[in-house]
């Protein structure tokens, strides 16, 4: 009598293993494509999210430097990425958040209508030139590479890139008729995954109000606003587009 080998248990354990291996190569697979790719969506919405808050701050310090009155403002450095079972995830991603020397702001041929006051606003006389600090922003993201710095400065967002700057807010030194200098002084820098408050302070006004000062030419020239700026000329074009007159001497 002859008896044939049974086989079919090793059938199985061989389809076992090639299955548990086809799993194993479509998890590796999706942690090395899928997984990144889902982190840098991530990064992107943060990115977006801290550029409206950098527009927050701005319109904080802004708000504080006309009536006198500050309000926290809450900033997120870093994002969190979501528990994923089976699969592995990068450190969270942090940002820093820092102040920068960026030059002077002034205003040049210029006197106060009032004598009174023209005594210490006369560009002939006093130095209207003022040193000034940017706010920066500087994500360092795991997968989001190209990611833009936000910088706030001379009252303008701003992002800035590799390939170019982009603004996100309007200028406010120069609306119609007005001149408005708003400057920035202090030191920060804080690098981190959390988020963290910025609360502006005024150093002038000293009121709850803010102070109009009519100023006409001092006779030396046009009035002048002079600003250190990382924007070109192109840009500020854009911005102060609204408020050019169509020939000298108009309204």
């Amino acid at each position: 009598m002859t008896f044939w080998a049974d086989e079919r248990a090793v059938t199985v354990q061989v389809g076992t293993v090639l299955l548990f291996a086809t799993l194993i190569v479509a998890m590796s697979l999706y942690q090395a494509t899928a997984i990144p790719s889902q982190n840098a969506e991530i990064e992107f919405r943060h990115s977006k999210q801290i550029q409206g808050q950098m527009q927050d701050v701005r319109n904080a310090v802004v708000r504080t430097g006309a009536t006198g009155t500050s309000r926290p403002i809450s900033v997120t450095l870093g994002t969190q990425y979501p528990s994923r079972m089976f699969f592995i995830n990068p450190p969270p991603s942090s940002g820093t958040l820092r102040t920068a020397n960026s030059g002077t702001v002034g205003i040049e041929n210029v006197t106060a209508r009032s004598p009174e006051t023209a005594d210490y606003l006369d560009s002939s006389r006093t130095n209207l030139s003022f040193s000034t600090r940017s706010l920066v922003y500087e994500p360092n993201y795991n997968q989001y590479d190209n990611a833009p710095d936000t910088v706030l400065e001379n009252a303008v967002v701003y992002n800035r890139a590799n390939e170019g700057n982009a603004t996100l807010t309007g200028q406010q030194l120069v609306h119609g008729r007005s001149i408005t200098l708003v400057t920035l002084d202090g030191s920060l820098s804080e690098s981190q995954s959390a988020t963290m408050s910025i609360d502006p302070q005024a150093l002038s006004p000293s009121t709850t109000e803010m102070r109009s000062i009519p100023v006409r030419s001092n006779g030396d020239g046009n009035v002048t606003i002079r600003v250190s700026t990382g924007l070109n000329e192109e840009k500020w074009n854009d911005l102060l587009a609204n408020q050019m007159v169509s020939e000298p001497g108009a309204t």
